[in-house]
């Protein structure tokens, strides 16, 4: 738990300060008893959360069930400590001798002062007859143990990056003991955390390697450098260390798979799905729909059961993967993520030849059909309602773009269509090379859609006001873009089926191919950005999956 603790306390005689303690439950009266004045105790004890965004900086552990307080007078030995039970509140009335009179409180997570202490702390303060007297105490926290964290914790070589180094200590209860305190051992003894970086060569940097306090702004400099992947740990005498790797991947590494895959599948689209695995289409041999783990083990669903041949699929709003049949199929399916396969008739036509599906931003499945030219949306029971006013010629690929509608390409007919969950639909066309072929079309991380242009052998980008800006330098040869998704990294990433590369454009338009490790003549098709940070495409000849780091 991330509940906070031990940092400061107010020991109080009518007035009180900081903490947020409101006054009115904060003035008491001091008077003379003998040499000594009476003082107010008194700590609020925060309620335990889990949410961040509930808690208060009440800053003493919500582990706290009792405290122990000890008065010594200046050159004098200290006295008995008085010990106080909590419940949401440690209150208590003490003697303390007028003059400089040293408090020492320790707070514990039983009753009585036993269990576990969880924080202490000193202060010296003049106590006077017949005068306000506030007393503050800042809590030093016990540490029980401790972690470390990076975020982000891959970076790509050749990438100078700056990484957040994170360091959190618990007390005994599990609590994050936060500042003004410092650290201490259970015996009250100054603790440092210290930090080590496993990497010797340089390229990388700790911007602070002790640590005696609650600290934020600790980096980890990296320069980019070819490096093994290095291990922070995080230390302390007496205690069990905490490790963290920063992973540094290479940009663009392919890794292929084809085990488990039926020959000559015929691999055409792919997705993430919903139970964090990859998901694809395979066209040939009776149709069959795949499953790929983020470690590469696959598996078939479907195989000579399925009416027509899978084309595309995507992420269903309810759980399920949904996909289209083409062909003789006319049907869209739905697969759950355990293998069950529903087919639902697309429509009433016997020859719509579904195409492109997406999830709609309004809990339905958006699909395109070829034959004739039409939308339509398929509710997650099934039911089918088409559109086809404002549709000049056949959509192709479709996606949910930020502004809540649906957009589509028209590869014939040279345009991008928008249809609204309502089925209002709007075409743009301008800015938009002859004979381009707009393809696949993806949301981009930049709140702009993109799509491929197979034949002008570009990359499109349309707001959602329908500006057309095209790209192709850094497009090698003839390429065919087909597949596009956006990235983990704030790119576009697409597939060059011809030019067998996988591409990767900026939001600005700078394009950057990767092919190494590809197999030659591997046809790239789909691609998708995973749940584990990778891109993962299919390779519709050499029949296997391919998975590139971003």
């Amino acid at each position: 738990m991330d509940r906070r603790s031990a940092a400061c306390v107010l020991v109080l005689a009518l007035t009180a300060s900081g903490c947020g303690v409101p006054a009115s439950q904060a003035v008491v009266g001091a008077r003379a008893a003998g040499a000594n004045a009476l003082v107010q105790f008194r700590i609020v004890v925060p309620s335990p959360s889990p949410s961040a965004h509930a808690r208060r900086p009440a800053y003493v552990s919500a582990a706290t069930k009792s405290a122990s307080i000890t008065v010594a007078p200046s050159g004098g030995s200290a006295g008995t400590p008085t010990i106080v039970n909590c419940t949401s509140v440690c209150a208590a009335q003490i003697s303390a001798p007028v003059g400089n009179d040293t408090f020492a409180v320790a707070l514990y997570d039983n009753q009585n002062a036993t269990g576990n202490l969880l924080s202490a702390g000193t202060t010296t303060a003049s106590i006077v007859i017949d005068q306000a007297n506030a007393v503050s105490v800042t809590f030093n926290g016990v540490v029980a143990g401790f972690s470390v964290t990076l975020n982000p914790s891959k970076v790509n070589t050749g990438t100078p990056s700056t990484i957040a180094v994170t360091v959190k200590a618990r007390d005994a209860d599990g609590d994050t003991i936060v500042g003004p305190g410092s650290y201490v051992d259970a015996s009250g003894a100054p603790l440092s955390i210290t930090l080590a970086d496993s990497d010797g060569s340089g390229a990388t940097h700790l911007s602070l390697t002790s640590i005696t306090a609650p600290t934020a702004g600790i980096t980890l400099s990296y320069n980019g450098a070819s490096i093994a992947s290095p291990t922070i740990t995080a230390g302390a005498t007496g205690y069990i260390s905490s490790q963290a790797v920063l992973a540094i991947a290479v940009a663009g590494a392919v890794t292929e798979f084809a085990t488990g895959i039926t020959s000559n599948a015929g691999l055409w689209s792919i997705a993430a799905g919903p139970d964090g695995n990859l998901w694809f289409t395979e066209t040939n041999n009776g149709g069959r729909i795949g499953r790929i783990t983020p470690a590469g083990t696959v598996t078939e669903f479907g195989g000579g059961t399925l009416t027509g041949a899978p084309y595309d699929v995507t992420a269903g709003p309810d759980g399920n993967v949904w996909f289209t049949e083409t062909g003789s199929g006319n049907r869209v399916g739905r697969i759950t993520p355990a293998g069950i396969i529903t087919e639902f008739v697309a429509g009433s036509s016997p020859s719509l030849t579904p195409a492109g599906i997406a999830a709609g931003s309004d809990g339905n499945l958006w699909i395109t059909e070829n034959h004739p030219t039409r939308i339509a949306r398929i509710t997650t029971t099934g039911v089918v309602t088409e559109f086809i006013s404002g549709i000049t010629s056949v959509p192709d690929g479709i996606a949910a773009g930020s502004d809540g509608n649906l957009w589509f390409t028209e590869n014939g007919g040279n345009r991008i269509g928008r249809i609204t969950p309502a089925g209002v639909v709007a075409e743009f066309s301008s800015g938009i090379s002859a004979n381009a072929s707009p393809t696949l079309i993806a949301a981009g991380p930049d709140g702009n859609l993109w799509f491929t242009e197979s034949s002008g052998n570009r990359i499109g980008r349309i707001t959602p006001a329908g500006s057309i800006t095209e790209f192709s330098s850094g497009i090698t040869g003839v390429a065919t873009p087909w597949g596009i998704t956006a990235g983990p990294d704030g790119d576009v990433w697409f597939a060059e089926s011809d030019g067998n590369r996988i591409g990767r454009i900026t939001p600005t338009g700078t394009i950057t191919e990767f092919s190494a490790g590809i197999t030659p003549a591997a046809y790239p098709l789909g691609i998708v950005a995973g749940r584990d940070g990778n891109l993962w495409f299919v390779e519709d000849v050499a029949n296997k999956i391919g998975r590139i780091t971003p």
